[in-house]
Parts: C-alpha cells; structure tokens; sequence
C-alpha cells in the first residue's frame, strides 16, 4: 500500500491547504481498515472528510474484511482551486481496486450530473498526464447524490461504454460501494 501511495505523492505532492484541512497530520492521504464508513464533502471550500457516526453522510464504504483502503483528498487539499483543474472530490483505493468519487447534493441533479462526469474525466486524463497508470485495478468512477435515493439516470448509463472503452473505468451512480 506505502508503494501505491508513494506513487501518488511522487505525482501530486501533499495537502496544499494545510490552514483549513481536515487531514490527519495535514496529509491528504489517509489509511483507512474499519469495516465500514461514511465520506462527507458538504463543507464548501473544505476538502471530504469522515462523517462521524450519526452525521451527515453522502458515501458509505463497506470494506467487511478490513483491508487497508487509502483515501485521496483531491479536491481543495492535493488540488487547490488555483490550478484551474477539474478534479473528483476524493479517490479511494485498495490493492486492486480504484473509486474515483464525485459527490453531490445539488438539488439540479442534471446540471450536476454534467458536471461530475466531466470532473471524473478530467481525473483521469490528470492522471494519465502524471503517468499514474492503473493496469492491475478494478477502475471505477462513481458519482454520487446525497439526499434521497433515486435511479440511475439514462445519461449515465448511456456514457458507460464510453468510458469503459476509452478509459477502461466502470462508471456508476451509487450511495454505497464496497471493497473485498
């Protein structure tokens, strides 16, 4: 995991908001191996972070064998609003598998939704472009709407063998994923 990890930080470097990070240690990246829990990314112009029990939640992240699953802040701590580059919120990853995570709670989900598949795009061509190559991951990119639950729209599914061809990412509209 510390060699993935080392991959990122060679890439991307480390927090670069460190006077309004949530970050342990004021390090974008963190360690994660309970068997289940929530990101939050509901505090504007802060990074995600981990909803504690009770709070306010837009992501669940069941991992029932306690595997070690490092949690990227990308937007507003590895990636500041400076660069001018659009970036997923968070990525979450284990030894082979890879969420890039856009989450929302826009009451224009359409608009929105626009937006998170361009974000979730432009990661990925960022990460491309800082040669992060993920050959041996089960490569995922999630958008995900806090609120209440409703299907996965059209737009979505309709994009889906796009990027599965040309970027070799399953994307999906979800609440909850699940490492195993």
């Amino acid at each position: 995991m510390n060699q993935q990890i080392r991959i990122f930080k060679d890439a991307f470097g480390d927090c670069k908001e460190k006077n309004c990070s949530y970050c342990d240690g004021k390090s974008a990246y963190k360690l994660i191996n309970d068997s289940i829990f929530f990101i939050v990314d509901k505090d504007l112009g802060k990074p995600v972070k981990i909803a504690l029990h009770g709070e306010y939640f837009q992501l669940t992240v069941e991992n029932p064998k306690g595997l070690n699953i490092c949690l990227i802040k990308t937007d507003k701590c590895l990636i500041t609003d400076d660069e001018k580059t659009k970036r997923c919120d968070c990525i979450l990853f284990n030894s082979n598998k890879i969420f890039l995570i856009e989450l929302s709670d826009s009451t224009n989900r359409q608009t929105k939704r626009k937006e998170s598949l361009e974000q979730l795009e432009d990661t990925i061509k960022l990460l491309r472009d800082k040669n992060i190559f993920l050959t041996n991951y089960q490569k995922n990119a999630i958008v995900c709407f806090g609120g209440q639950y409703r299907i996965t729209q059209s737009s979505v599914n309709a994009l889906k063998p796009y990027f599965k061809e040309r970027y070799d990412f399953i994307l999906d509209e979800k609440r909850k994923i699940i490492f195993s």
